[in-house]
């Protein structure tokens, strides 16, 4: 980790208005993108819809599962308000419930550092109340856990 003092010196005079403690190096590297990940919703593909094609000869329904970029692609242009599929058999289409999203904690940790705060401050509340919680988030360039939790801060207590 490299720790230095960047920017450009004006009129003479070096103040701190011109010059900021710029911090280098892995750690702070992951966590910028752990900043970057937190508390953004990221939409999970998984069976997003079902196209439904009827064939008149065998009289038969036929369920397809499809992204959305898929169905989008498979769209014909038109001027009216109906959907033209390439598919001559397209009849209609269903949204699957198992479309999902999933919003990481605003605030995200390194496993190390959990560790790291669980082994300083073992007494400490969120550590004591478990409010660190491991999370399914990727991180470029990072292949460990994460941890995710929130402050809550109480400006009064009512009795």
């Amino acid at each position: 980790m490299l720790v230095t003092k960047a920017g450009t010196i004006r009129r003479g005079a070096e103040t701190e208005f011109y010059r900021s403690l710029v911090w280098l190096g892995k750690p702070a590297n992951i966590a910028s993108k752990l900043t970057a990940v937190a508390n953004k919703t990221v939409l999970k593909k998984s069976e997003p819809l079902r196209q439904v094609n009827y064939y008149p000869l065998t009289q038969k329904w036929s369920w397809v599962d499809k992204y959305y970029e898929e169905f989008i692609d498979d769209l014909l242009p038109t001027f009216s308000q109906n959907l033209v599929q390439k598919d001559e058999y397209f009849s209609t289409f269903i949204k699957s419930s198992n479309l999902s999203s999933q919003t990481p904690s605003p605030i995200l940790i390194t496993q190390a550092v959990y560790e790291g705060l669980k082994r300083e401050h073992p007494s400490e509340q969120s550590i004591f109340n478990s409010w660190w919680n491991m999370q399914s988030v990727k991180v470029p360039n990072y292949n460990g856990n994460v941890f995710g939790g929130d402050i809550i801060y109480k400006a009064a207590e009512i009795l």
